[in-house]
């Protein structure tokens, strides 16, 4: 391969790397639950080895009138994540049921750190019985809350104090009244890219570039 086709695979790779989020934590559950767990009367948690979006999937129930459910990360997700900030939260859901949603308004993610702060995002998540792919941005924007959704909007400062230490993450699983089973899949907690990475990655290719030049 000539110099120069060299040169234009590493300014492409270069570029993809400086741009593209960075995984902090991530549970496909193809293998298994991954250390994922349901709690507040959630029932019957189950791992299937197929059918998720791809692969195996994660998935709980409640019955009609128990307390609100959620999903629960495992420890791959919790500790300093700091580096989350400005990052997302995707995952997938989907349930085996539509009709008579909750007449309240909950939290879709709940965030609990160290420091005794809890954050409550609302993102307007309805799962169907189909999978659907749901970002959440970890960043201070209105739509986390101090404690849970009646509560102040939280600042950067809250959120990047709760991420520094998370000692919860939970998922809500609970989206209606009557008795349901939602499935949970492809978690991942991304950060972007820190500025001194991506700009010694563009450094590296100004280097090659004058190598190229010269010869």
């Amino acid at each position: 391969m000539s110099l120069k086709r060299v040169f234009s695979s590493v300014i492409l790779a270069s570029v993809a790397s400086a741009g593209s989020a960075m995984t902090l934590a991530s549970s496909d559950f193809d293998a298994s639950v991954a250390g994922w767990d349901a709690i507040n009367g959630a029932r019957d948690v189950t791992w299937t080895s197929s059918g998720g979006d791809p692969g195996g999937y994660l998935s709980a129930g409640d019955l009609r009138g128990d307390t609100l459910w959620f999903f629960v990360a495992p420890a791959d997700y919790l500790g300093d994540v700091s580096s989350a900030y400005g990052g997302t939260l995707t995952y997938r859901l989907k349930s085996d049921g539509t009709s008579a949603p909750l007449l309240t308004a909950y939290a879709d993610v709940q965030l609990l750190g160290t420091n005794g702060v809890r954050l409550a995002y609302t993102g307007g998540i309805a799962p169907s019985s189909n999978w659907s792919q749901y970002d959440v941005v970890l960043v201070a924007d209105g739509s986390w809350r101090l404690g849970s959704l009646s509560g102040a909007a939280a600042t950067a400062a809250d959120l990047q104090g709760v991420l520094s230490g998370l000692q919860e993450l939970r998922i809500r699983g609970d989206y209606l009244q009557a008795a349901e089973t939602t499935s949970l899949d492809s978690v991942v907690l991304s950060a972007v890219p820190e500025p001194a990475n991506a700009l010694m990655l563009l450094a590296g290719v100004a280097l090659l570039g004058g190598l190229l030049r010269r010869r």
